[in-house]
């Protein structure tokens, strides 16, 4: 075996392993705040619930295909998107609630009728085949489910609504999984993870264009989110500002 082959078929799955676990936690600690805070504020919690799913199929996936370094890798992956889907479920907007519960309600039972067939129908080649597909179109899903927001981000000039760490996770952990997809020549690695490369590039570069808008606290109004829309909560020892905010109104 030579280096390029240990290199790519066991040290780029290693990392890319750890790598993903740091890429579906880094919103952890973001959802633990929003939770504190009893607010979500420019957090899109719709890539979540993507990642829940995303992360269960590729269980799968190392199960039928045998392939520990699937298996191993997105079981700590799917215990933090479980954490931040739920939390952040709880917190969204009526619209985001029905997008994520649709999404989950829709894939489980997918799964599961999935996981019967692949335990008592299919052969082993024809299960791997199954889940490859299912796990790609899933993934090229949750890489492109932050694109929602692209036009947000456009038309207001600021990229709050883009959490850049797990961007840059995503970017990395897709050109570790695209060279160990080569080195074991599976279509299924390497194409899904090929297109969440450019995902994350466009993700990325937006982040550097648009760059983020630091809320000034000194302001007297307090802002608030719900549905969309920014409410101003004026403070009765700021008659201008509220005198400001009625004639904003009309």
């Amino acid at each position: 075996m030579s280096a390029k082959d240990i290199i790519m078929g066991q040290v780029f799955p290693i990392i890319g392993g750890v790598l993903a676990t740091v890429m579906y936690a880094s919103p952890v600690k973001a959802t633990y705040m929003a939770r504190k805070n009893g607010a979500l504020g420019d957090l899109n919690p719709f890539p979540f619930a993507v990642a829940l799913v995303c992360t269960a199929t590729w269980v799968a996936y190392g199960f039928a295909a045998r392939d520990y370094n699937m298996f191993l890798a997105n079981i700590p992956g799917f215990t933090a998107t479980l954490y931040t889907t739920v939390t952040s479920h709880a917190l969204a907007n009526r619209k985001t609630q029905n997008m994520m519960m649709t999404m989950l309600l829709v894939s489980a039972p997918i799964i599961l009728v999935m996981g019967v067939l692949s335990a008592w129908v299919t052969t082993g080649n024809q299960a791997q085949l199954m889940w490859g597909f299912t796990c790609n179109a899933v993934t090229i899903a949750y890489y492109g489910a932050p694109l929602s927001t692209i036009v947000q981000v456009i038309r207001s000039r600021n990229s709050n609504s883009i959490y850049l760490p797990m961007c840059i996770c995503n970017l990395i952990n897709t050109l570790l999984w695209i060279g160990y997809g080569f080195a074991v020549l599976d279509p299924f690695l390497y194409v899904p993870n090929g297109i969440g490369c450019v995902f994350a590039i466009v993700l990325c570069s937006l982040c550097v264009i648009y760059r983020k808008v630091a809320v000034d606290q000194s302001l007297p109004e307090k802002t608030r989110r719900v549905s969309g829309q920014v409410e101003l909560d004026v403070n009765d020892h700021h008659p201008k500002a509220a005198a400001n905010l009625k004639d904003a109104d009309y």
